[in-house]
């Protein structure tokens, strides 16, 4: 879709009439019954539709508003909740955003600044980006041009860095990889702005930061519903005070702040041994390799994977069961197991195997979903845990 297309639908009545009535409708059959009997583009419409029914949850001021997007620009934007969690910490007298993009980060930061200036390179980018601004009367500034040849321009309070992370068809965690190369532009991004905010893959190992970074003060690993969204990096003056890792999930509400120094602390790791409660860490504690810290004293380790036990009914950053069972990972005696145990639906969690939850289901005779998990471990012992979610 050429951006002209989307926004000449999205300012078409007719079509914004359409899509409210028929959002939740199969696209497919719309475009049989409707293609070549209204006024306005149903292509473009209906491709429009397919992307908001996706994000309702995402981006649903994009759905409520009818703000201007396509199916890349959709896939590789913030979602609006881990937007609005970095505008909590980001804010000052001027922002500029030189990978602006879309533009979901900087409407949702632009409300902490006396002025906010986004620069896209991308001719149609830019162009969805500036419809919304218009559209929301927002007070951000848009331009099409290079964002680090604008960085020359003067100093600011913040600047807010997405650099493209894809290097042809595969993604890239190497910062010299990345568009715009990160650590070339380090020197001139210090010498203009006060902080600096880089937002990395969720795969960036949060122990290069320390290498890479002299002036490191935060990171901010961020997930929502469990998964692991970006890690966040701000760079500026830290004087006498250590790096801070903040640990949010902007949809479970759960947050945390750790001092660097304890990232990577291990206990002793004493093997299950009967323990009453099974606990599986967030994505965002195992990224941040808190999990040791996190359960605290009395807690052991499985000696191969990331897998907590203990007595306590409750571990913050864990996910936390009641254990039912531990035995043999055999198909036969756990699939009659959960038989006499009147467990007919389960979520099934594999360590250490590239098989599918599927096949397993198929063995066990039983459906996904429900309040039951069983993590199998495929290591040395070949376990399984069968546990009740509690929290």
């Amino acid at each position: 879709m050429q951006s002209k297309d989307i926004i000449e639908v999205l300012e078409n009545s007719e079509a914004i009439s359409f899509m409210n009535s028929h959002i939740k409708e199969d696209v497919a059959m719309l475009s049989l019954k409707y293609q070549g009997k209204v006024a306005y583009n149903i292509t473009v419409c209906l491709q429009l539709m397919t992307i908001y029914k996706k994000a309702r949850k995402k981006l649903p001021t994009f759905w409520q508003h009818k703000l201007a997007l396509d199916a890349r620009s959709y896939e590789q934007s913030s979602s609006e909740a881990v937007a609005a969690y970095k505008a909590t910490f980001i804010s000052g007298d001027t922002l500029l955003d030189i990978t602006g993009g879309l533009g979901v980060d900087s409407m949702a930061l632009s409300e902490g600044f006396s002025k906010t200036v986004a620069v896209e390179q991308n001719k149609e980018l830019h162009a969805l980006a500036s419809y919304n601004v218009s559209k929301l009367n927002l007070s951000i500034e848009r331009i099409l041009g290079d964002g680090v040849a604008y960085l020359s321009q003067g100093k600011v309070s913040w600047l807010y860095v997405d650099p493209d992370r894809r290097s042809g068809v595969k993604r890239s965690v190497d910062l010299n990889y990345l568009l715009p190369n990160v650590i070339e532009l380090l020197p001139l991004a210090q010498s203009q702005a006060d902080q600096i905010y880089l937002k990395l893959s969720p795969l960036y190992d949060v122990k290069e930061a320390y290498r890479q970074f002299t002036d490191l003060r935060e990171i901010h690993l961020i997930a929502e519903r469990g998964e692991m969204k970006e890690v966040g990096l701000v760079l500026g003056s830290l004087g006498d005070k250590e790096c801070q890792v903040h640990l949010v999930d902007v949809a479970s509400g759960f947050q945390n702040v750790l001092p660097w120094s304890v990232l990577g602390i291990t206990a002793a790791r004493l093997e299950y041994h009967g323990q009453h409660y099974m606990h599986i860490p967030h994505a965002i504690v195992s990224k941040a390799g808190a999990a040791q810290y996190f359960s605290g004293s009395g807690v052991s380790r499985h000696k191969e994977f990331e897998l907590f036990f203990s007595d306590s009914t409750v571990s913050a950053g864990f996910r936390n069961f009641e254990l039912v069972h531990h035995g043999s990972m055999s198909p036969k005696s756990l699939r009659k197991t959960l038989q006499n145990r009147g467990i007919k639906t389960i979520n099934i969690l594999l360590k250490g195997s590239n098989e599918s939850a599927h096949l397993w289901h198929k063995k066990l005779g039983t459906s996904d979903g429900g309040e039951h998990y069983v993590v199998l471990c495929a290591g040395k012992n070949k376990e399984a845990f069968v546990g009740k979610l509690i929290s």
